[in-house]
């Protein structure tokens, strides 16, 4: 490798971002050779490799000590960073605070987070672990706020209690929000009764159910209009009744992604779910019934299609024909673009394969889908983390 590193083109920096991030797009350990091939790579590389930053603060441990220097204080978060990479906190783009909070909250150093905070320039994601649950009062959103960044684009929680006044108080302090996640968060009856507040910016929610009960208050005019400007919503496993309330109180939604079990759509896709232009379903039952249900659906209105499902188990429950069929039922909807997204261990190679399978069972037919891609995702948490259109542009070699 050393015998190349005095004769790498002069590239474009552009075109090595580009080779990095095609390296990059599944597994981020193939980028340290890269790293030892040649100084130009460095760049990109950290890019990849120090994006995601962890803290860890205690119930009564040790007060975090950041330091008022960039470097070193980057080298605190990430302990394993080398001296001679020459990190810098301007590459962070996400930061996990994992907050294992006492009764009085005496533990959290928030000044010397804000501190650290202010040094990562192009931070736009903040996901809250509160480790062993917290309630959302007026003390907690004061101490959130003042770290925070206001331009933060992504805000996610995990086993936060809110009630809907205190979760919306919070996020009202973000003007420049997308995304809100929600992880084993309960959200409690909203008793205020209030409305008319301003409508957040964010366009993307994402909720993690613990079970199939949904945690999200359908019934509060604080939620509804907070979030009237959402266009995304993606959601785990949740019966039916529940994801009908969601898309009733968000009429403007036009992307859902869901585990949906289609056994309960026994007279075809719910006018609700028909209605939307792009459709994430995780599969977890047969794909011949999600196939049956779409061939009794009528006013199916879907554009853009994403399928998350273990091919090799499809084909054995299902048959070879399976995925064929679905496309078949879905072009006769009118659906322009399919994906199918594999969650079991399909390689590359295999989604050609299936890719292949699928478009030869379309030839000769009038109502086909206008475009058909199979991906090996190695990302299993893929359904939450992206959009529908992110899959399209998604390359799995």
């Amino acid at each position: 490798m050393s015998s190349h590193q005095h004769h790498l083109p002069q590239l474009p920096q552009e075109v090595i971002d580009a080779v990095v991030d095609h390296v990059a797009a599944n597994n981020d350990e193939s980028l340290l050779p890269l790293l030892q091939s040649h100084s130009r790579f460095g760049q990109s590389v950290r890019r990849h490799l120090y994006r995601d930053v962890i803290v860890h603060l205690e119930a009564n441990g040790p007060r975090i000590e950041l330091d008022s220097d960039a470097r070193l204080f980057f080298q605190q978060l990430m302990p394993n960073a080398k001296a001679n990479h020459s990190i810098h906190p301007s590459v962070v783009k996400k930061v996990t605070v994992y907050l294992a909070i006492d009764n009085e909250r005496t533990s959290v150093a928030w000044d010397q987070l804000t501190r650290g905070f202010s040094l990562l320039p192009h931070l736009d994601t903040v996901r809250l672990d509160f480790v062993e649950g917290e309630d959302l009062d007026d003390g907690l959103i004061a101490g959130l706020v003042s770290f925070i960044p206001q331009n933060v684009k992504k805000l996610q929680f995990q086993t936060l209690t809110f009630t809907p006044p205190a979760f919306v108080r919070l996020l009202s302090h973000y003007p420049a929000l997308h995304t809100v996640e929600t992880v084993y968060c309960e959200s409690l009856d909203d008793i205020s009764a209030a409305s008319g507040v301003h409508a957040l910016p964010a366009q993307t929610l994402v909720i993690h159910n613990m079970d199939t009960q949904l945690e999200w208050d359908v019934d509060s005019p604080i939620l509804r209009d907070a979030f009237d400007n959402v266009r995304a919503l993606r959601v785990t496993r949740t019966d039916e009744e529940d994801l009908a309330n969601m898309l009733e109180m968000y009429p403007d939604i036009c992307e859902l992604q869901c585990e949906i079990s289609t056994e309960d759509w026994e007279d075809g896709v719910p006018l609700e779910v028909g209605r939307l232009r792009l459709m994430g379903i995780d599969v977890r039952q047969s794909l011949q019934h999600l196939v049956g249900v779409l061939r009794r659906s009528e006013n199916v209105a879907w554009q853009h299609v994403v399928v998350h499902v273990d091919i090799a188990e499809s084909q054995h429950v299902s048959g070879e024909n399976a995925l064929p069929d679905l496309a078949d039922a879905l072009g006769q909807h009118g659906v322009h673009s399919l994906c199918v997204a594999d969650r079991g261990r399909a390689t590359s190679s295999d989604a050609a394969v299936c890719q292949k399978m699928i478009m030869e069972s379309m030839r000769g037919k009038k109502k086909v889908v206008g475009s058909v891609k199979v991906i090996s995702t190695p990302d299993p948490h893929m359904p939450m983390n992206y959009g529908v259109e992110k899959y399209f542009q998604y390359s799995s070699d």
